[in-house]
C-alpha cells in the first residue's frame, strides 16, 4: 500500500533532482564558451541572440533624431503638466512630472556549447547610448535639424542618467501639429539606442507607468497604436527593470538591466540598420522608422 511516508520521499527525491538538474546546468554553462561569465547564466536564450530583425522587440524610432548633445541630463526643466495614459482610450494629467534617476546596468551575452546563456558585466567602453523621450506633455521635440536640439535628447558620456518622467503618445507618435493627439495611447516610454561595431544594435524601451503613490503598474488594455500592428514581436528579453525606488520630492530612483549581443553579421551601418524599407511610407516603414534618418526630405515640406 502506498503509505504517505513514501509520497514524502518521492517528493524530497524530486526537489533534489531538480537542484542537481539546475547545478549541473550551471557548471555546464561555466565550463565551456563562457569562463568570464562564469556563475551568470541566463535561463532565456533569446537574450544571447540577436534581434530578426531591429524592429522585432517592439517600439519605435520614428521620433528618433541623429546626433543628441552629451549630457547626462535627458529632459528638465519643463513646465507643462505630466500626460499619462494608464489605459488607450484616455490621459489623465499630473501637476508635474516626477524626477527620475536610471542606472543602466550593461550585461554582455554569450551561448555557451550546450545553448545555455551566459552574461556578465560590461564596461561602457566604446558602447554608444543614445537616449530620447516625449516631454511631460506627450510630444516629442523637433526633429528638423537645427530646431529645438538636445531637447528630451541626449548621448551619454556613462551608464547613468537623470530625466522627467515622459507623457503618452497616441495616434501621433507624440509629433502632431501644436501638441495634438488622440485615442488610443499607449505607455508612456524612454527610448534607448545601444550601438558599437562588435555589437548588434539594440533598441529598447523603458516603460514609465505608476500610480498616484508612484509605484509601477501595469498599462490598462492593449496597445492600438500603429508600431504595435507593425512589429512582428514584442518582448522585453534584452531589458529588465532591476529596481524601481520611490524616493523624497517626487523622485523616482530606478535601476535597469541592458542585455547585449555581439554581431554575427557585421559591417551594416546604423542607417542602413533602422532604414530597412526599400520604399519610405508604408506604415511598416513610417511607424517605425526614424523620418530624420530615413526620410529627411520630408522634414522640407512638414517640419515637424
Amino acid at each position: 500500500m502506498y503509505s504517505f511516508g513514501n509520497f514524502l520521499n518521492f517528493v524530497i527525491l524530486l526537489l533534489l533532482s531538480r537542484r542537481s538538474v539546475q547545478e549541473a546546468t550551471s557548471t555546464t554553462c561555466m565550463a565551456n564558451d563562457c569562463p568570464s561569465h562564469k556563475g551568470n547564466c541566463d535561463a532565456s536564450p533569446s537574450r544571447c541572440e540577436g534581434p530578426l530583425s531591429f524592429y522585432s522587440r517592439g517600439g519605435s524610432a520614428q521620433a528618433y533624431k541623429p546626433h543628441a548633445p552629451v549630457k547626462s541630463d535627458v529632459c528638465i526643466n519643463s513646465s507643462t503638466q505630466q500626460s499619462m495614459a494608464t489605459w488607450f482610450l484616455a490621459r489623465s494629467s499630473r501637476r508635474r512630472a516626477p524626477n527620475l534617476k536610471v542606472g543602466l546596468h550593461l550585461l554582455e551575452c554569450l551561448s555557451s556549447e550546450e545553448s545555455q546563456c551566459c552574461c556578465a558585466p560590461r564596461d561602457k567602453g566604446d558602447l554608444e547610448i543614445e537616449i530620447w523621450q516625449t516631454k511631460p506633455d506627450g510630444c516629442y521635440s523637433s526633429i528638423t535639424p537645427g530646431r529645438e536640439e538636445g531637447i528630451c535628447r541626449a548621448t551619454l558620456e556613462d551608464t547613468s542618467f537623470t530625466t522627467l518622467a515622459p507623457g503618452s503618445t497616441g495616434v501621433l507618435g507624440g509629433l502632431g501639429p501644436s501638441g495634438w493627439d488622440f485615442a488610443p495611447y499607449g505607455p508612456p516610454v524612454i527610448h534607448m539606442l545601444f550601438s558599437e561595431e562588435q555589437y548588434e544594435p539594440l533598441l529598447v524601451h523603458l516603460p514609465i507607468i505608476f500610480d498616484s503613490s508612484l509605484q509601477p503598474r501595469s498599462f490598462g488594455g492593449p496597445d492600438w497604436r500603429g508600431p504595435a500592428h507593425m512589429t512582428s514581436k514584442q518582448s522585453d528579453e534584452k531589458i529588465s527593470i532591476k529596481r524601481w525606488n520611490v524616493l523624497e520630492n517626487d523622485t523616482i530612483e530606478i535601476d535597469v538591466n541592458i542585455y547585449l549581443s555581439r554581431t554575427k553579421s557585421g559591417g551594416r551601418s546604423l542607417k542602413s540598420t533602422m532604414c530597412q524599407s526599400t520604399f519610405y511610407g508604408l506604415p511598416s516603414s513610417f511607424f517605425l522608422e526614424p523620418i530624420s534618418l530615413c526620410a529627411p526630405s520630408m522634414l522640407d515640406f512638414f517640419p515637424l
